[in-house]
């Protein structure tokens, strides 16, 4: 069983390191398609809100697709279904708590974004970097160090409750 656990590590780590470096190159791009189109008469309430998050949606998915990826990867070795949960709840949180307080304050948040796009390329290469990190020890099944730093984390917000162990796959 270890044989098999390794070649997981191996193809997971190989996927996450692509998809970081594709983060970083964007050499993915040529693959994508762009379609821009205008309407003329925008449906409003609650129909033209459903498209416009649609939209929105299918627009993002090139963008969040690869580090989503590289958390449902890591969940899936992590071996643990509520390391695994905790994974993509600090990943939705993560994802969705931006998106709450930007319309919470919309103002402000129109001024920060304009300043904030000039980093846009700087905070591409480290998120790139932070997967390629993680391939790497996906790879080298040290990403138990992880495991172990997410259910200390798991203990505090619990209030004090044993986290699960962590699986070791090399014995």
């Amino acid at each position: 069983m270890n044989g098999f656990f390794r070649y997981i590590n191996l193809i997971s780590g190989i996927i996450v390191i692509i998809l970081g470096l594709n983060i970083i190159f964007n050499f993915l791009s040529l693959l994508n398609y762009e379609k821009r189109f205008h309407l003329k008469n925008k449906p409003k309430g609650i129909i033209g809100a459903f498209l416009a998050g649609g939209a929105f949606g299918a627009g993002w998915t090139p963008c969040v697709g690869p580090v989503l990826a590289g958390i449902l990867l890591l969940a899936t070795s992590s071996g643990s279904v509520w390391r695994s949960v905790m994974y993509l709840i600090f990943y939705s949180a993560g994802l969705g708590l931006p998106f709450l307080l930007a319309s919470f304050f919309f103002d402000a948040f129109v001024r920060i974004s304009v300043k904030l796009r000039t980093h846009i390329p700087l905070i591409r290469r480290i998120s790139g970097v932070l997967l390629i990190v993680i391939g790497v020890l996906i790879i080298r099944g040290d990403y138990k160090a992880l495991n172990n730093l997410t259910a200390k984390w798991q203990t505090k917000l619990s209030g004090g409750a044993p986290a699960a162990e962590s699986v070791n796959y090399d014995d």
